[in-house]
């Protein structure tokens, strides 16, 4: 992980981070795609439209608004913990997977968290996997808030509600769950976000189809459709 320092960042120090965590596959002319898939109205489920980009991997690592803040070398090694249990670093047996880690401070509901940004090929070009990184990621955090004396969530969240057909589909699919996928989506989104604004950009930013509504309850209210 490169350390920047512990100002604001202004768009030419994103580039600069961007530049360097792109370095491996513009090097070795690497190609990470995934599956392109859409809502379809008409067939009431996400259709394959083709591929896209997938080159970088996101991920939020967010606070209860409870638990205040972390100074950055704490979040520091929490996001280092955190590469190496999901298998990005040389831990891996593998060459590392180049990251970073961006304190976005405090959101608009209280919750001071971190995101993170790690190129999917590696310093000698091979491709990282991201197989099983939802589930992965949930045993890790659960097992850094022991560590680091966080409060401990559930992810009982996370499956309730779900039908045998729907589980089976998507493992047929190698997929998460769609309500799952739009869950996570939302509470990234929610919680990297100062703004309603911010969040609607954010959330179309993953996929999803969100459109502000006017409509009468209060200002702060939001409606999507996924």
């Amino acid at each position: 992980m490169a350390w920047y320092d512990d100002g604001v960042l202004d768009r030419d120090d994103a580039l600069a981070i961007a530049k360097h965590l792109d370095r491996p596959r513009k090097m070795f002319g690497v190609s990470v795609q995934i599956k392109d898939l859409r809502w379809d109205a008409a067939k009431k489920e996400s259709v394959h439209v083709g591929y896209k980009d997938a080159s970088v991997w996101h991920c939020s690592l967010s606070l209860r608004a409870e638990e205040g803040a972390l100074t950055d070398q704490q979040w520091g090694d929490i996001a280092n913990d955190f590469v190496d249990s999901m298998g990005f670093t040389e831990t891996s047996g593998k060459a590392r997977c180049r990251w970073a880690a961006v304190n976005h401070g405090t959101s608009e509901n209280g919750n001071h968290h971190i995101h993170l940004a790690v190129s999917l090929v590696r310093e000698d070009g091979t491709k990282a996997s991201t197989h099983g990184d939802y589930k992965r990621a949930q045993e890790t955090c659960r097992e850094l808030e022991v560590k680091y004396g966080l409060e401990q969530l559930s992810t009982v969240h996370a499956t309730r509600g779900y039908d045998r057909a729907e589980k089976a589909t998507a493992v047929r699919d190698n997929r998460e769950m769609h309500r799952t996928s739009l869950a996570r989506k939302v509470r990234a989104s929610a919680s990297a976000s100062a703004t309603e604004g911010e969040f609607v950009r954010r959330a179309r930013d993953t996929g999803l189809l969100v459109r502000p509504a006017t409509r009468r309850t209060p200002p702060t209210s939001l409606s999507g459709t996924p």
